[in-house]
């Protein structure tokens, strides 16, 4: 599980931000808010959108 989770966070553009928002979101489901579930969906969005987020591939060279 352990390996599994490293090769995910290895191919990530920014893995730092992408755990930071998962241990915010994980934090928000256990600590009771006055809006409901507003902020546990902004959250699950960001977190999703962050780990979409791939590393850019090596740019070509435009060899001018």
């Amino acid at each position: 599980m352990r390996a599994l989770i490293i090769r995910f966070a290895s191919r990530l553009r920014f893995p730092w931000l992408f755990a930071l928002t998962a241990l915010l979101l994980v934090i928000d489901l256990l600590v009771p808010d006055p809006v409901p579930l507003l902020d546990e969906i902004v959250l699950a969005l960001l977190t999703l959108l962050f780990g979409t987020w791939r590393r850019r591939g090596a740019r070509k060279s435009s060899g001018a």
